[in-house]
Parts: C-alpha cells; structure tokens; sequence
C-alpha cells in the first residue's frame, strides 16, 4: 500500500507504456495504487483481486482477521472488511469509492472531490465525469450526450454520494 502515487521522477511501464507517477495529483497515477498483501501458509500467492480498498476498510478487516468485533466507541465506521478478498472471495467491497483532495500545503489548486469506480470517476468540482480505462490521464471529460443510459445512471449515483458526503 502506499500514499497518493509515485512521484514524478519515476517513470514506470504499465501496460507496456509509459507511465509517469502522479504523487499529489488526483488523476489515477496518483490516487490508485495497488495493496500487496503477503502472509505464507494463509494467504495464496498470485491471487489478483480488482475491488476498490480504502485505508478506512484497514480496522473492520484486521478486527476480522483477530476474529474480534469492531470497536463499539467509534460509532458508526465508513470502512468495510476485506478479509473474504484475502482468501479468495472475488466479490466486491466497495461499488465505489469517495475521496477528498485539499492541497493546503501545497500550490497544487483548489479542494478535490470525487467518488469513482474501477472505470469511471465523477468529480464534483466542475462536474467532470471521465472514462479512466480509455482516458486514464484525465483529458477529456464525458459530456451527459455521450453517455449511454447505464453511464448516465452510474454518474448520477456518483453525484448522490458526493451530495451525501458534504
């Protein structure tokens, strides 16, 4: 696991391209990183898992793996355990994924946020809406005229997440 990218220096091959690190940017090379989890004779090696993990989901899923409960004080958690993912259950923990950009200790513009999937993000600031597969700099944002009813759909429940979590 990391934090926010790989720096701008390091230039890796991803897909046989190029691809520049994007630490402190919210496009992808910046926010998506893998989660490398080894633990010999429990967890099988080589397992690839594409589901969405925040740093919230970390406490619900070590509790699980001490087979304790979530402490009760904190009130109501917003993450939510992987155990079953480290096992082999393919499913999916998250449908999507909320975050929070505010770079005031850096010039690196205004406050960021946006809710994603694996293939598409909805920020709210400016309402762009990109295709992170097929645009995964960011480039071109999807107008609601090029949507097909299923994108239009999935940008709207984007929207009802960000709305919820202001």
């Amino acid at each position: 696991m990391g934090d926010n990218g790989t720096d701008h220096q390091i230039t890796s091959i991803f897909n046989g391209l190029p691809y520049e690190g994007g630490k402190a940017y919210t496009e992808e090379a910046g926010v998506h990183l893998p989660l490398i989890v080894k633990w010999p004779g429990y967890i099988k090696e080589g397992v690839v898992n594409n589901s969405l993990v925040n740093l919230t989901d970390f406490l619900p899923t070590l509790a699980n793996l001490a087979k304790m409960d979530t402490p009760q004080n904190y009130g109501q958690l917003d993450g939510v355990s992987f155990y079953p993912q480290l096992f082999g259950a393919n499913d999916t923990v998250h449908p999507w994924s909320f975050c929070h950009f505010e770079p005031a200790l850096s010039n690196l513009g205004v406050v960021k946020r946006w809710a994603q999937n694996n293939n598409y993000k909805l920020y709210d600031y400016r309402s762009n809406f990109y295709d992170i597969i097929n645009d995964r700099f960011e480039t071109t944002p999807l107008t609601d005229g090029q949507l097909t009813p299923v994108q239009l759909a999935l940008k709207n429940s984007f929207k009802q997440v960000l709305d919820s979590l202001k």
